[in-house]
């Protein structure tokens, strides 16, 4: 009895591990890779607005220009109106 329950649990960790690969497969198959360059517009998403959406609030900040982009991947982007300057990390 014990053997039979403990060759059960060890197929389904084996099925989980297996079904885990495939989803990080397929999702590493589906990401758009964005190549920003200096000069380009931006929009910026507001992500603070997911847990209370509502009609009339904007969801997108900006617009900004991009500054400067290294090769890591963290961008940095100049208002239009102001001339602050806002720095992002890769989490693209």
């Amino acid at each position: 009895m014990k053997i039979v329950s403990l060759q059960a649990s060890i197929i389904a960790g084996f099925q989980q591990k297996v079904q885990k690969a495939r989803d990080k497969a397929w999702h590493d198959k589906h990401i758009k890779h964005k190549i920003f360059q200096v000069g380009d517009l931006f929009l910026l998403y507001d992500s603070k607005f997911l847990k209370h959406p509502s009609k009339l609030k904007t969801y997108w900040l900006g617009p900004f220009i991009i500054h400067s982009v290294t090769e890591a991947g963290t961008v940095q982007l100049k208002e239009l109106v102001r001339q602050i300057t806002w720095r992002f990390g890769q989490w693209w």
